[in-house]
Formats: structure tokens, C-alpha cells, sequence
């Protein structure tokens, strides 16, 4: 596909990206799936495109992944009311119960390593690309426009995981389940899809080694902020969404552990919700863990 082809079927991703935007905030899954099915081959045809994409197609994707993030929440929120409607207020008390970090075994904690600087909680220890931009602690509004934005990737984020539908939705229609679980395993594809163009068209910060709990951050290496500085943190959690979240921190200190410094970034301003949907993501990260490793035991 030449360049200008690639920049018309990304106007068209991107109208239809705003439709797909509206019908979701209706509830419309049907409308939503027609949509995401049209849009999905545009992608497709762009992303088998040889040819490097100019930084306006770069800006298109962007906007396409956030569009998208949007109409996930959106598709998220009617679907947990709809499972309401249908008397599943006791599966999603469940569902708390087991994402609620109070509620962890005993030998899952002990696996987490826990350290002073992070809390005694749970801790995610991933290589992840980060970046550091040094500057003022956003207050106000710009703070208010972070903690939303944070609000709507970790929200992305966990509707990712993998057993929603069919745990919300076991008692109800078999054909209900059926669709609902192909409209949510098409936009989990639509989501990686757009999050690999954007990656193989722009220049993702490096991988650095991080331990993350739900209120600071330890960044291994020899790059690392300057203890007493303040900024802001990108971390992209996750390769299927090509945002990254941005947290305000402090360097608070450092430690050397295996001789490699480690900064201690806490973070600064997020919001309550923010801190919740953090800690279920480190959550949800362990359980994988101990899922993997009880596959590999057997």
C-alpha cells in the first residue's frame, strides 16, 4: 500500500473510530462490532504497508488507540451494568473479594519480596520502557488531567483480562456469552494491532528493570534521576496499549542491590482510584505468575 493510500485508510480507522466512540457510549454492541470489523481490515492494510509512516500517521494512530481505549471503557461499563440487570450483583462481589490485595493467601506475600521504600504490599518486578522528564510537580488541573488519563489506561488495561465475560455472564444465554466474548476477543485484537503499528512507528523509551507498587517505584540502572529531583514518569505497562501512564514523582533515595543502583521514585498526586486500579494491576500480575508456575510444576 503506497504512502497516500496508507493516510486515507487511516482518516477512514479514524471517522470510524469516532463512530465506533459513539455507539459505545450508547450500549450498542452490535453496531460497535460492525464498526470495529470495518476498521479492523483498514488497520490491517496498513500495518502490512513496507513503507515507514510519516509522524502525522504516527499522530492518527495515537488518536485511533485512544478513541479505542475510550470505546472499551464505554463497552466495559454497559456490559457490568447489563451483568447488574441480570441479578449478578453476588459474582461481582466475588470478583472484588478476589481482587482485593487484603484478601491474598498467605504464600503469595511471602513471594513478594515486600521492601520498606515500597510498602508492604504486593510489588510488579518487570523490564518495562520508562522515561524520565524532569520538571515541577503538576498541580490543579494539569494533576486533574493526569490522574483521568491514568484513570482510563489502567481501566484499558484491565478489561484485558481474560475471564470477564464468561464469569459474569455463566448463568445467562449461551448465545449472549458467545457474542459478548467475540466482541471483547475482537477489540483485544484491534487493541494489539494498533498498539504494534504505533510501536513499529515510533521510538518507544528502553526497557529498564523496575519494581512498582501501587504508591512508588524502584528503577534499576545507570541513567536514573538524581535523588531530589522532581518529574514526570512514563511507564508503559502493558505492549497491547501504546500509551504509557505518566506518574508525578519524587526521587526520594537509592539503594545498590547486585551493584546496580536502584532510584526510589515515590509517586506524588495520584488519585485514590488511580491507587486501586494499580494495585489490582499488580495483583492481577502476580496470580499470572502463580498460574504459570503452577502449569510449569505439573
Amino acid at each position: 500500500m503506497s504512502g497516500g493510500h496508507s493516510r486515507v485508510a487511516l482518516d477512514r480507522a479514524l471517522e470510524l473510530s469516532r463512530e465506533l466512540l459513539a455507539v459505545a457510549e450508547l450500549g450498542d454492541m452490535a453496531a460497535a462490532a460492525n464498526l470495529d470489523a470495518t476498521r479492523l481490515e483498514l488497520l490491517k492494510s496498513v500495518a502490512e504497508s513496507p513503507q515507514t509512516a510519516p509522524m502525522i500517521h504516527r499522530g492518527l494512530l495515537q488518536e485511533i488507540a485512544q478513541l479505542n481505549a475510550a470505546a472499551i471503557g464505554c463497552l466495559e461499563h454497559h456490559r457490568r451494568r447489563k451483568a447488574r440487570e441480570m441479578d449478578m450483583v453476588s459474582v461481582g462481589r466475588r470478583a472484588l473479594i478476589a481482587y482485593s490485595p487484603t484478601r491474598l493467601p498467605r504464600k503469595s506475600r511471602r513471594c513478594a519480596m515486600p521492601e520498606s521504600f515500597l510498602g508492604d504490599g504486593l510489588i510488579f518486578e518487570e523490564s518495562l520502557p520508562v522515561a524520565w522528564t524532569p520538571g515541577p510537580l503538576p498541580e490543579g488541573s494539569a494533576l486533574a488531567r493526569l490522574n483521568a488519563d491514568n484513570h482510563q489506561l489502567l481501566g484499558a488495561e484491565s478489561s484485558l483480562d481474560e475471564v470477564r465475560v464468561h464469569e459474569a455472564l455463566k448463568d445467562e444465554s449461551p448465545a449472549l456469552v458467545h457474542e459478548l466474548q467475540r466482541l471483547e476477543y475482537k477489540m483485544n485484537i484491534l487493541l494489539r494491532l494498533t498498539a504494534e503499528i504505533a510501536v513499529r512507528h515510533s521510538a518507544l523509551p528502553p526497557l529498564q528493570r523496575v519494581r512498582l507498587s501501587s504508591r512508588a517505584l524502584e528503577w534499576f540502572g545507570v541513567e536514573t534521576p538524581a535523588v531530589g529531583s522532581t518529574g514526570l514518569l512514563a511507564v508503559y505497562i502493558n505492549p497491547a496499549l501504546p500509551q504509557s501512564m505518566k506518574v508525578p514523582c519524587v526521587v526520594a533515595g537509592e539503594r545498590l542491590q547486585d551493584n546496580s543502583r536502584a532510584a526510589q521514585l515515590r509517586f506524588s498526586g495520584l488519585s485514590d482510584t488511580v491507587v486501586e486500579l494499580l494495585e489490582k494491576l499488580i495483583f492481577r500480575h502476580h496470580r499470572r505468575l502463580i498460574a504459570g508456575a503452577k502449569q510449569a510444576a505439573h
